[in-house]
């Protein structure tokens, strides 16, 4: 039969293999548009035609309906970034007797983060421009990174202060929050958040042998469509179909650049070159180097190379209460920045890990940033969110990066 709409040569009389249409249901809507009973068209027959052009559109057809399947699964497997981002982060299950948590990390991914080639030395700045500021000239007693971006932000409260000592943090395969611990340019952060999930690069690793089996099925496809729409007689029946292939050849054009691209950060993984980009609240990038991992808490310690820099106050542990207002400040789903507010909803013991539970938004993006008490000071390390819930996230106490690093760190008193 072939489609009143599109065109199509086809033996399936019910629905165009093409375009989808319903021939029954177009059909009665051109006779209500026109009032009258159109017939079949004189040259029609459901038997002849059918089995005279079977052998040009049927291969076809199954290609093009093949190419348009697994180039679904593909972009479902492989869209944009090496890891998808969770809108929900599932990292912990609430039950009535005690949370249960799952090992899914809080860190979001970014659709276009990359590591850089060629790789300088750890710790040094990427050369990248930075923003320029007609703001005034900070205050003499600052130094350093400090004295620029005072300059560069100008902060009028505690918690705008605290942000010129957050930083947002860049693995390449997904993207966290952190902050300055002290002058020296130390960076406290989450360990998931420089620390691959071996299970999730297994699994894409998998991914990324099916997509590149779709790549090659599907050029086989396309170099089967272009032989077909080469013959004069089919490019005249089926125009509409012959002239999509230049649109289906550009989103296997994108397939491939997006294969490419991640083939080579997993490769750049498998070889320990990775690198972990550390940007500035005026948008200054530095390569940073990892001091230490911790293995009892979900901490790092990460170090650029300069000096000066803003750094947050620990806070007294001792003087939590329940109902006292905190802060974040982080990276939430890549928007650099952002703060958020609640209160100290109370201390929870997690798998002999005690974290400070807060109903201040914690979502993708935020791990490793700072939790702020009213004075700015840094009282934990924003962690974890409760799975299936809103308003529950926890944060690492500060204590524990006190117990931890205190051997590297200088914190002034």
């Amino acid at each position: 039969m072939k489609c009143p709409k599109c065109g199509l040569d086809q033996k399936n009389n019910v629905e165009c293999q093409a375009c989808g249409v319903i021939f029954a249901k177009y059909l009665q809507l051109q006779q209500k548009k026109q009032s009258s009973v159109r017939t079949a068209p004189p040259d029609y027959n459901p038997e002849t035609s059918g089995s005279k052009n079977r052998p040009l559109y049927v291969p076809v057809l199954i290609g093009l309906t093949t190419f348009v399947l697994v180039a679904g699964i593909f972009l479902l497997l492989f869209k944009n970034t090496l890891f998808p981002q969770k809108n929900e982060p599932p990292l912990m299950e609430t039950r009535s007797d005690s949370p249960e948590i799952s090992d899914t990390p809080l860190a979001a991914t970014d659709s276009g983060s990359a590591p850089v080639d060629p790789v300088p030395p750890l710790g040094a700045p990427t050369g990248i421009s930075e923003p320029q500021s007609a703001s005034p000239p900070a205050p003499p007693s600052l130094s350093g990174i400090e004295k620029k971006l005072a300059a560069y932000a100008h902060p009028e409260n505690i918690v705008e202060k605290a942000g010129l000592a957050t930083v947002f943090i860049d693995t390449g395969w997904g993207v966290g929050s952190g902050f300055f611990i002290d002058k020296t340019c130390y960076v406290i952060t989450n360990r998931h958040v420089i620390q691959i999930d071996d299970k999730e690069l297994k699994e894409f690793k998998k991914n990324l042998e099916e997509a590149e089996r779709v790549i090659k099925h599907n050029e086989g496809v396309i170099e089967e469509q272009k032989k077909y729409c080469r013959d004069a007689s089919f490019a005249n029946r089926n125009q509409y179909f012959c002239q999509q292939i230049d649109s289906r050849e550009q989103e296997l054009k994108e397939m491939k650049e997006r294969y490419e691209k991640n083939s080579a950060i997993v490769d750049k993984i498998d070889r320990g070159l990775y690198d972990i980009k550390v940007s500035l609240i005026d948008g200054t990038e530095y390569f940073a180097s990892i001091i230490v991992k911790s293995q009892k808490y979900d901490l790092a310690l990460l170090k650029i190379s300069d000096s000066g820099c803003p750094c947050l106050k620990p806070g007294d542990p001792k003087k939590l209460e329940q109902g006292k207002r905190v802060y974040t400040i982080g990276s939430p789903m890549g928007l650099k920045y952002t703060v958020t507010s609640g209160v100290v909803s109370g201390m929870r013991k997690i798998e002999d890990v005690v974290y400070i539970q807060t109903d201040a938004a914690i979502n993708p993006g935020n791990s490793g940033g700072p939790l702020l008490n009213e004075a700015g000071e840094v009282i934990g390390i924003n962690t974890l969110v409760a799975r299936y819930a809103q308003g529950i996230g926890f944060a690492t106490p500060i204590s524990a990066v006190l117990e931890e690093f205190s051997p590297y760190i200088q914190i002034e008193k």
